[in-house]
């Protein structure tokens, strides 16, 4: 083979790649969560009001008692995309305890996220019923690693990003795939150079255990358009005075 042969081909395997790897889809993937040990009730005990200890201890045991029966659904087209609680498989009839297991994967919420205008609305459900916090992706800070793994066929990077609570910093964990370049993922994590197959944020892990591209029927993505519009300060802000009316 001649040199202006080789420089061809090469250039043409390189272009082949790199449209590959730039391709969007449409699709859905379906995500279950593992829990660990967030709370430790020993330490727990040696601080805080009665009965803390073993409200957040209950907190944990529900998290890891619900972790094989919840499911998320996750369905995009090229620009957005919407996140949801799916169902629960063979659960019991003990609703206090699924209530927490809710709250902290945010099961009651549902998420549409857009790219191209780089923001998510999160429909809150429950006792915020009616609300709806708007985040820009950009806000979210992610930091991108060369540090790679493989999650089934998919090549994955990792990206971190810091999330700030009103008592503590979170780091939250993600692993995305350039192979999907639709950059969405588990809730309002978004805006990464590929879809999210991992996430971990606190002690809390979301994982794809399933993905579908392209099928026949286009996912039909829905924007929530009732409700009010508010930032997450100013949520926070709203829980801060409920909590001080009730301390008074």
């Amino acid at each position: 083979m001649d040199l202006i042969k080789y420089i061809y081909l090469t250039i043409l395997l390189i272009t082949i790649n790199n449209s590959m790897y730039a391709q969007k889809f449409t699709g859905e993937v379906v995500y279950k969560y593992r829990a660990t040990d967030m709370f430790n009730i020993d330490s727990l005990k040696q601080f805080g009001k009665p009965g803390e200890a073993e409200t957040l201890y209950n907190i944990n045991e529900s998290l890891k008692e619900y972790q094989d029966s919840f499911e998320f659904n996750l369905v995009f087209n090229k620009d957005s995309s919407n996140y949801f609680w799916k169902e629960i498989l063979g659960s019991e009839n003990n609703y206090a305890s699924i209530d927490y297991a809710k709250i902290f994967t945010a099961s009651d919420s549902k998420f549409y996220t857009s790219l191209k205008d780089s923001v998510s609305l999160e429909e809150l459900g429950s006792f915020d019923k009616g609300m709806i916090i708007k985040r820009i992706l950009n806000e979210i800070g992610w930091k991108l690693s060369n540090e790679s793994k493989q999650i089934g066929v998919y090549t994955c990077f990792k990206a971190t990003a810091i999330k700030v609570n009103p008592k503590k910093r979170i780091v939250v964990e993600a692993w995305y795939t350039p192979q999907i370049s639709n950059g969405f993922g588990p809730k309002y994590y978004a805006g990464l150079p590929g879809l999210i197959l991992e996430l971990t944020e606190g002690g809390i892990t979301y994982y794809a255990t399933s993905i579908k591209l392209n099928s026949k029927n286009e996912p039909k993505i829905k924007k929530p358009e009732k409700g009010k519009i508010i930032t997450h300060e100013q949520l926070l802000n709203k829980y801060k005075e409920i909590d001080k009316s009730r301390r008074n």
